[in-house]
């Protein structure tokens, strides 16, 4: 059987950087993913919508599955040639699955995240027994379930693990409480609207890669359309300007590009985060007044946000009228 392998992003940035190969027969090459629109897995939507790969002379195929399982059965079964994955598949190969490796460092998976309902469980400990989706058993989601949960002191079973496939089911699930809460990826960005409010979540966002944003029109724009008329609008703001020269390409924002972005957005308030971990209270403090100078009119719509914030999102006011003025306990304000 052919030898697969687990695809890393690096991969696709190099080829795209390496000169066209000439016309050539196209080779069909069969690529999975465990879900549909994760930012992990962009690049090979990108290669595809901008003909990176055609260019090359590959012919791809990408298929979606649901939850990095699917994917290793469809590996052995030969169905796929490469895969995109996590660290807990690659326990496949020492039980014997026909692959090879080829594994990119990372850090801990903090771009999980358990959602809940406003009527559901409201801390950890409230989870204890409850149903949590995750999208397959013997994934990164189901790990960080039971991780969770041993975490906890509850041993590796404290909730009732659902394995429910895509994140669109999950969401139904949640939506109609067959469930308490799901495991998602969170690196791509979030809308919740009701009642006529909106609420956008956009993490590790780099909306002026490539571009100026201020002269293309704002449907070019990455995350415009997330983001656009929010009343309340959580963004990546982790470098300062004179830092990010130094960053580009890295997948975050400097507070004048979250600025601009916000602005172009027309979000009615701006809370900054995702803050650099080397990043000092008294920095943070800076870069907000940098923020609101920035903003212009009304800076004060512009919001340092941290660990244990509350916000209470008003369209009628746009304006979201409860936020917490400091961390609890005058802690630190990061928050990842």
């Amino acid at each position: 059987m052919r030898a697969a392998a687990l695809f890393a992003a690096l991969a696709l940035a190099a080829m795209s950087m390496s000169p066209p190969q000439p016309a050539q027969a196209q080779t069909k090459v069969r690529i999975g993913k465990p879900q549909a629109g994760a930012f992990q897995f962009v690049p090979v939507d990108v290669g595809l919508e901008v003909g990176i790969f055609q260019k090359h002379g590959l012919d791809v195929e990408s298929s979606d599955f649901g939850g990095g399982p699917r994917v290793q059965q469809a590996l052995t079964a030969g169905a796929l040639d490469l895969a995109i994955g996590s660290g807990p598949e690659l326990a496949m190969i020492v039980k014997g699955a026909p692959e090879t490796a080829v594994a990119a460092l990372a850090d801990a998976p903090y771009a999980v995240v358990l959602a809940v309902l406003n009527d559901g469980p409201k801390t950890i400990a409230d989870l204890k027994g409850k149903k949590i989706s995750v999208s397959n058993r013997g994934g990164l989601t189901y790990w960080l379930a039971q991780e969770l949960s041993r975490r906890q002191g509850w041993g590796s079973e404290g909730f009732a693990i659902t394995p429910l496939g895509a994140t669109t089911a999950q969401t139904a699930a949640l939506k109609t409480k067959q469930i308490d809460g799901m495991i998602v990826e969170v690196n791509a960005g979030y809308r919740l609207e009701e009642d006529g409010k909106a609420f956008t979540y956009i993490s590790d966002h780099e909306p002026a890669l490539g571009i100026d944003m201020t002269t293309v029109e704002p449907e070019w724009v990455s995350g415009y359309g997330l983001a656009f008329g929010a009343d309340a609008l959580f963004h990546d703001a982790q470098y300062t300007e004179e830092e990010y020269p130094g960053r580009v390409g890295w997948g975050h924002s400097s507070i004048a590009q979250t600025v601009t972005f916000a602005q172009i957005a027309k979000v009615r308030r701006l809370f900054m985060f995702h803050h650099d971990p080397l990043h000092s209270d008294a920095k943070l403090e800076a870069m907000l007044v940098r923020a609101r100078e920035l903003w212009g009119e009304d800076g004060e719509s512009v919001v340092l946000s941290h660990e244990g914030m509350e916000i209470e999102v008003s369209s009628a006011a746009a304006t979201v009228p409860r936020v917490a003025s400091g961390p609890p306990g005058g802690g630190a304000r990061r928050t990842d």
